[in-house]
């Protein structure tokens, strides 16, 4: 997983056209069990990139929590005008 995704549509309503954009909430990683390693040093082993995996998606997620922030700000403002 790489960088946040965004869902990307659009919806027609009488003549207006609306194009919206979603943040897709990032998914952790599913957590390896210790018997799911050897125990060899592979180089690719579960644990290793499972903790790549989940400094991943916490990068990730950090970035979706402050793309709905923005969101709910602007929603917000949009209410107030």
């Amino acid at each position: 997983m790489k960088g946040l995704h965004f869902l990307r549509c659009a919806k027609k309503v009488g003549n207006l056209r609306y194009n919206i954009v979603l943040a897709v909430k990032p998914i952790p990683p599913k957590i390896p069990k210790l018997t799911d390693c050897c125990g060899n040093g592979c180089p690719n082993c579960v644990l290793d990139t499972y903790y790549i995996q989940q400094r991943e998606y916490e990068k990730n997620y950090t970035k979706y929590k402050k793309y709905i922030k923005t969101i709910n700000k602007l929603e917000k403002e949009d209410k107030n005008v």
